[in-house]
């Protein structure tokens, strides 16, 4: 069974008599990964305390056989050389540094790749990319969904569906057709992207809602949240890669470091 990796973030949590600091992640992004007959495995945040016991990532990544960048809070700004939004909130550096530098580590490797929310955004901003850090300043009553609302968020923990446009030359394509229903929740989008990422996907208000890298690669980020279906064909496929470099690590295993 391919094992894939989920990035986790610090937050306080109740555990019966206990409140106190966990790595947490929400139990969709693991049944997600069960369902589409991947074993998850949680990878916890970095210490905030600034201590040099970083992780290694070439062998964080080799012990694995894919990756899921998890949603969250904001990305710092300055990790795209931008000030920050009177929006921009629930900023961890410590975990930026790790899943830009997971992003980075897979992508030489050949870690297969699925970038959600969040980690769609760190994709981006890990190859030169920057953001849009709140939409809403950037749209008008027209691109609302209908009822002038924001199509991309609903109120505080209540996802807004609504459609995208995928291009018919996209990898993504191949995957969920042209056209798809999705589960949203973000205030920021996607500025300029860098390579090897392009933008596969837009909404109704032409903001960008996907991207990929070319070639043979899984290098895919989206920023809805698929984790929300109860069956989805991204995380179908995440699995179906993961477990074609799980074989190819088993049966080569000379390439492990340099897969």
């Amino acid at each position: 069974m391919p094992l894939v990796g989920l990035t986790t973030y610090r937050q306080q949590a109740t555990f019966g008599p206990w409140d106190t600091e966990a790595a947490v992640l929400p139990a969709t992004y693991l049944r997600a990964v069960e369902r589409a007959g991947g074993q998850p495995i949680l990878i916890p945040p970095w210490s905030e305390t600034g201590n040099d016991g970083h992780p290694d990532i070439q062998s964080l990544l080799t012990s694995i056989d894919a990756l899921v960048l998890t949603g969250g809070g904001d990305i710092d700004p300055a990790t795209y050389r931008a000030r920050p939004h009177p929006e921009t909130g629930g900023v961890s550096r410590t975990r930026d540094q790790l899943e830009i530098a997971l992003a980075r580590g897979a992508a030489q490797l050949g870690v297969p790749v699925l970038g959600i929310c969040r980690g769609c955004q760190i994709l981006n901003v890990a190859f030169g990319g920057d953001l849009i850090q709140h939409l809403p300043d950037r749209l008008t009553p027209a691109d609302a969904g209908g009822d002038g609302l924001d199509i991309h968020r609903g109120g505080p923990g209540c996802f807004r569906d609504h459609e995208v446009h995928i291009s018919d030359k996209s990898g993504l394509s191949r995957i969920l057709g042209t056209r798809r229903r999705i589960r949203s929740y973000h205030h920021q989008g996607l500025g300029r992207t860098a390579q090897p990422m392009e933008p596969v996907a837009r909404a109704s208000d032409s903001t960008v809602e996907a991207i990929e890298a070319g070639g043979e690669s899984f290098l895919l980020g989206v920023l809805w949240h698929p984790e929300e279906e109860e069956a989805s064909a991204l995380f179908d496929k995440l699995v179906i890669a993961a477990a074609r470099r799980r074989r190819m690590r088993i049966d080569n295993p000379e390439t492990k470091e340099n897969a």
